[in-house]
């Protein structure tokens, strides 16, 4: 019998709260020899809002398990009157749906057993005589595990899409080897390659892939931080460690506890804070500013940078030790014009995201357009390429990208010369980079189209072939108000 749990003549249910997930969809399948007992809790389940099924033996149970597709199992640990004990049914549902959670009842002359079976790997165990109230909130939470797990594993496929890499080449098949490798692996990673070539992506590639994803990914570029704030920054501080340090603040080492922390341009480090970053990593342990203890780590760190480092050693502008500290796997992103073969799937890639993500109109790229695009150098790697093809899907009019769009935006960065290559006259121009330029074409060009329209959004949409919100977006971004407003 059943403690506390009424019998479905009672005349007031007992009914728990729901759990958080849908309980119209939540089927729990009760596996007991006792046929009062399987009437009793699924009884209560019922009044509770859940659909049950029940079997008297374990092999029912695991053909249930089969058939039915419960969202968890009550099993009871002895099963007296069936060929298969509750452990060896345990056993099977944790090798054939390890996604199901199994919750075991047992009588108190079992509790060893009960032990062994949540060692081996069941949810918990309910302890006869059975209580109601433990019934449903045992039910619920485990539940709530199974919501919570695969909401995880949904936020974890989302991340990995966001950041997975394309590339069939050999040079990418390596980059793919390298990130499963050192996703295996708690190692420190150094990624090294020019600006543009996705370092930040292979990044969180690694951190997707790891068994750190589900924590925190933290990046940190080291070369916009201010030598006066970055190790504020990274160490953190105590209230009152400094003027205007009116509450304590919890570094980028401490935020990015239990997941991983990305030094991106590692290589614009000073000296000082080299040697501060070093310190950390010999010892684990991170001190704030004015901060009394030192507090331990379980950070995983990888660092990027656009500069050769090897180089960079040898000339003294960065530490030695650092540099082999950090150089445990290499990863080497190759440039854009080494791997032309990925040009054609990264435009169909970047089509579909500005469509997708940003509301701009799906448009085709046929193969003497992508062979043209191959054949530009591409300076700015994979982040100019990107570019291109987000000024294409807005400046082109038709459904249909052609070599004429292409020439035409291509030759506003051609017009002027490489940098480094003088102009006739023999004086090397300065330059700015090539996404600062392209990024002031794009702000003029919408500029210029909003005061032709007379500041309406709408109708300069509707004018570049753009949706409202997405010219709201490139405003914003680009800080431009209308006079007056």
């Amino acid at each position: 019998m059943i403690s506390e749990v009424p019998h479905r003549t009672a005349s007031k249910p007992i009914v728990m709260p729901p759990p958080r997930d849908n309980i119209a969809a939540a089927r729990v399948l009760v596996v007991d020899d006792d046929r009062l007992v399987r009437e009793n809790i699924c009884g209560l389940l019922q009044d509770a809002g859940y659909a049950t099924e029940d079997a008297a033996d374990g092999a029912t149970a695991l053909e249930r398990l089969r058939t039915g597709s419960p969202d968890l199992v009550l099993l009871d640990l002895k099963l007296d009157r069936s060929r298969l004990t509750g452990m060896e049914v345990l056993e099977r549902i944790i090798r054939d749906a390890p996604g199901v959670p199994v919750v075991m009842i047992s009588g108190a002359a079992s509790i060893r057993n009960a032990l062994d079976a949540t060692n081996l790997g069941a949810y918990d165990f309910l302890e006869k005589p059975l209580n109601k109230e433990r019934i449903l909130l045992t039910v619920r939470n485990a539940l709530d595990k199974v919501r919570l797990e695969r909401e995880r594993r949904h936020l974890l496929a989302e991340a990995g899409q966001s950041f997975h890499l394309i590339g069939s080449g050999a040079a990418m098949q390596k980059v793919f080897h390298l990130i499963e490798r050192a996703a295996a692996s708690d190692s420190k990673v150094l990624i090294q390659g020019e600006s543009g070539t996705g370092k930040d992506v292979v990044a969180h590639a690694i951190h997707a892939k790891s068994s750190r994803a589900g924590g925190p990914f933290v990046a940190v570029n080291c070369a916009a931080l201010p030598e006066d704030l970055i190790e504020s920054e990274l160490f953190g501080y105590e209230k009152g460690a400094f003027t205007g340090a009116h509450r304590a603040h919890q570094g980028k080492f401490e935020q990015a506890q239990g997941g991983t922390l990305f030094l991106d341009e590692i290589g614009d480090m000073s000296p000082a804070t080299q040697a501060k970053i070093l310190r950390v990593l010999d010892t684990g342990t991170v001190s704030p500013l004015s901060g009394k203890q030192a507090k331990k780590l379980d950070v995983r760190v990888i660092a990027a940078t656009n500069k050769q480092l090897k180089e960079a050693v040898q000339a003294g502008r960065f530490r030695s030790d650092l540099y082999y500290r950090l150089n445990i796997i290499h990863i080497h992103t190759p440039p854009l014009h080494d791997r032309r073969e990925d040009i054609p799937a990264l435009i169909d890639h970047f089509l579909l995201h500005f469509w997708r993500e940003e509301g701009l109109p799906l448009k085709h790229m046929g193969p003497p357009e992508q062979a043209l695009m191959i054949r530009h150098e591409w300076p700015g790697n994979i982040r100019e390429l990107r570019n291109m093809v987000e000024r294409l899907l807005v400046l082109s009019e038709g459904e249909t990208i052609t070599t004429a769009d292409i020439e035409r935006v291509l030759s506003h960065a051609e017009m002027l010369p490489l940098p480094g290559r003088p102009h006739a006259g023999g004086h090397t121009p300065r330059f700015a980079p090539l996404h600062q330029a392209l990024a002031q074409y794009e702000h003029n060009y919408l500029l210029q189209a909003l005061v032709a329209n007379g500041w309406r959004r709408k109708e300069t949409a509707e004018v570049l072939g753009i949706n409202r919100t997405y010219l709201w977006r490139k405003m914003q971004r680009f800080h431009i108000e209308e006079p007056g407003s």
